[in-house]
C-alpha cells in the first residue's frame, strides 16, 4: 500500500514468471523488465462511459492465468483502480454511470470482490496486489489509520483475511538519495502485518531492499 512513486510496482516486478494486470497505466518505470503485462482501462467519451469492459476482460484473463502452469506469479496494479472499474461496470449495467452508488450496488460490488479475493486466497501462485492509501476509521476505537483505498467500506474485512503479508511502501531522501522501504509490522496508524517479520526474523520491521 502506498502513494504513487513509493516503489510498489517496482517491488511487484521482482517476482518470478510474472504476469501483471495493470489498471493504473503506470508501468513505465519497469518496462524492459522480463515480465508479461496487460493494461485495462474503461474509455470515456465526453461525460459518458462507453460500455465498460475493463473488469470483465480482466476477469476472463485472470481465470485463464490462474490455470497457466507457466506462470508462477500474478500481480494486480492496483486494487484501488480495479475497484473503480468494477463499480463502473455495475453502475453502467443499471444505466446509472456517473451517479452515486446505492446500497444495492455496493452489495453487488461486495459479492464480486469476494469472488476475486477467494481466487487469490486459494491460488497456487504468488499473488501480489498493490493499492493506493486511504485514511480509514477504526469501527471500535474511532482512530484513523492508513489502509487500502477501495470502493465499499465492508470490502476491508475480507481483505484482511485474504492476505498474509501487508506492507506499507515508503520513500525518504537521505543525503540527497531516495531510499525505499517497506513497513512490515503494523501499529495504531497502519494496517501492515507480516508472518515473515517480527518473531520469524526473516524481514526487518522496516525492510530496505
Amino acid at each position: 500500500i502506498g502513494d504513487t512513486g513509493r516503489g510498489k510496482t517496482t517491488f511487484l516486478s521482482t517476482f518470478p514468471k510474472l504476469r501483471c494486470f495493470d489498471f493504473d497505466g503506470g508501468l513505465t518505470s519497469v518496462r524492459g523488465r522480463d515480465f508479461e503485462y496487460i493494461t485495462y482501462e474503461d474509455e470515456e467519451q465526453g461525460t459518458t462511459l462507453k460500455r465498460p469492459t475493463a473488469f470483465d476482460r480482466f476477469w476472463s484473463d485472470w481465470q485463464e492465468a490462474l490455470k497457466d502452469e507457466e506462470l508462477e506469479s500474478l500481480g494486480i496494479d492496483s486494487l484501488s483502480s480495479l475497484s473503480e472499474c468494477l463499480m463502473n461496470t455495475i453502475l453502467t449495467n443499471n444505466n446509472l454511470y456517473g451517479k452515486k452508488p446505492n446500497w444495492d450496488h455496493y452489495e453487488i460490488f461486495g459479492s464480486r470482490m469476494i469472488r476475486l479475493l477467494n481466487t487469490i486466497k486459494h491460488a497456487e501462485k504468488n499473488i501480489i496486489v498493490t493499492a493506493h492509501p486511504a485514511m480509514i476509521k477504526n469501527d471500535v476505537s474511532g482512530a484513523l489509520f492508513v489502509g487500502p483505498s477501495i470502493k465499499g467500506r465492508k470490502s476491508l474485512d475480507p481483505l484482511k483475511q485474504t492476505f498474509d503479508e501487508v506492507y506499507i511502501a515508503n520513500v525518504e531522501v537521505v543525503k540527497g538519495e531516495r531510499v525505499y522501504s517497506l513497513q512490515t509490522v503494523g501499529n495504531e496508524y497502519t494496517c501492515a502485518k507480516s508472518r515473515l517479520a517480527g518473531s520469524a526474523g526473516l524481514l526487518d520491521i522496516k525492510e530496505v531492499p
